[in-house]
């Protein structure tokens, strides 16, 4: 029997199924473009607001000691590795799906909310690492991709704000260690956080700035963004890889103070902007090109 005479023996039914049919793909066409990507903008504008909270601080710092126009070619010296983890994150928070389970976790969500109201990069980084942090300890309320990205957030988060806090902690110990790793370089003795130059003329004094821990940091988030990226797994690969960047790190900026230390005169030439950039460049691809490699094996 044929369509047509299908729909004149039973021409009402017909219709009916014809509009419940076209209602159904009309309303998934309506679920699909009101809810999926409007979620989606919404998560990738709260996210903006929190990186832009997070780096608002330190970027008018930035500014205010080295001018807008350098800042603006440092990227109002931000790391290229931080914006790189939170253009991956935006870019994939489509694929995470976040399930809510009692107050909470609503509690949690509002609570990183509140947070936001308060122009404090410090506070931002702090909520944002302890939220996420909760959410992918509580099984059942990410998935794989969600848990990926909540890691690349805590690593960034820890770079920015809880590294800092420790190597305050320990800031000593870890200048020690710097030092200590600058005179084999340099080939000429330490004492503390003092390094001597080659000739003696000049005693370099290690400090905050110069140390690599903060660098060090850059190196296990990096790792995370290409486990993002590439979807990788296996603990063993991650410990060779990450273990890989954090001796480049080490190397690269023992180096380059050793070279201070060979060549003193040129301090303001190795120790500033240039030679700031310079190593910056050094390390940036170094370092993502070894985690991408890695990641992608």
């Amino acid at each position: 029997m044929t369509t047509a005479s299908l729909n004149s023996k039973y021409p009402q039914r017909f219709r009916l199924e014809s509009i419940v049919t076209a209602r159904t793909a009309l309303g998934n066409q309506e679920a699909f473009l009101g809810v999926s990507i409007s979620k989606t903008l919404v998560l990738r504008l709260f996210l903006f607001t929190v990186f832009a909270n997070g780096f608002f601080a330190d970027a008018m710092l930035f500014v205010q000691s080295n001018g807008f126009f350098f800042s603006l070619l440092s990227l109002f010296g931000i790391s290229l590795i931080k914006v790189y983890a939170c253009w991956m994150v935006m870019s994939k928070v489509d694929q995470a799906k976040l399930e809510l389970e009692g107050w909470l976790d609503y509690a949690a969500v509002a609570g990183l909310c509140v947070l936001l109201v308060a122009p404090i990069s410090g506070l931002t980084w702090a909520g944002l690492s302890a939220v996420v942090a909760y959410f992918i300890v509580r099984p059942g309320r990410l998935n794989d991709e969600g848990r990926a990205i909540g890691l690349v957030l805590v690593g960034l988060s820890f770079s920015t704000f809880w590294g800092k806090f420790i190597a305050r902690i320990f800031m000593e110990q870890i200048l020690f260690f710097d030092a200590k790793l600058v005179s084999l370089f340099s080939g000429t003795g330490s004492e503390g956080n003092l390094v001597n130059s080659l000739d003696g003329s000049v005693t370099l004094v290690v400090t905050e700035g110069c140390s690599s821990f903060s660098n060090i940091s850059l190196a296990f988030l990096a790792w995370l963004v290409a486990r993002l990226a590439w979807g990788t797994k296996g603990f063993g690969r991650s410990v060779m890889f990450v273990s890989l960047n954090i001796a480049i790190v080490l190397v690269v900026n023992s180096v380059r103070i050793a070279c201070i230390a060979w060549w003193p005169q040129h301090y303001t030439l190795i120790h500033g902007p240039i030679g700031a950039n310079i190593v910056n460049v050094i390390l940036t691809v170094s370092i993502l090109s070894v985690v991408n490699y890695g990641a992608r094996r």
